[in-house]
């Protein structure tokens, strides 16, 4: 006597395999989605790092202009007494970058300091950008006919 035995086929459809691979492909599919999100989060901080580490740059540039010009303008001062001020352009060159920056330097009589002047800058660096930093730097130099004893 030959004997069947009965086995439990099951076909593709019935063993759940298309469903298994369709979960497969949806936890794929959430996993390249959650790195697509880190990496745009992780570059996203990339630029606003490097927009913070070049306003820093500009400031500073604008600060050490602005001092420039106040130095610049003391000198002036003490050989022109007739000196009222100036438009102060430096080319990139002289800043050893690639942008230029320009000072606008104003020298006013002060009459309640006695025998004075205010030296009064405004330093934008860079001068022909969209995104420019002012510096505002003052300076009072007084005359002195005698020293004080």
């Amino acid at each position: 006597m030959t004997r069947h035995t009965h086995r439990n086929r099951r076909t593709s459809e019935s063993s759940g395999h298309p469903r298994r691979s369709g979960m497969i492909l949806a936890m794929v599919l959430v996993a390249l989605f959650v790195v697509m999100l880190l990496g745009a989060a992780f570059a996203n901080a990339f630029v606003a790092q490097r927009q913070l580490v070049r306003h820093s740059q500009q400031q500073q540039q604008a600060f050490w202009l602005a001092e420039s010009a106040l130095q610049r303008a003391a000198y002036r001062l003490a050989n022109e007494p007739d000196y009222q001020g100036e438009t102060w352009q430096v080319a990139s060159d002289d800043l050893g970058g690639i942008y230029a920056g320009v000072a606008l330097v104003k020298v006013e009589t002060v009459a309640e300091a006695g025998t004075g002047h205010r030296i009064i800058v405004d330093a934008t660096y860079p001068s022909k950008a969209l995104k420019k930093t002012v510096q505002h730097r003052e300076l009072l130099v007084v005359e002195f006919n005698e020293l004080p004893r």
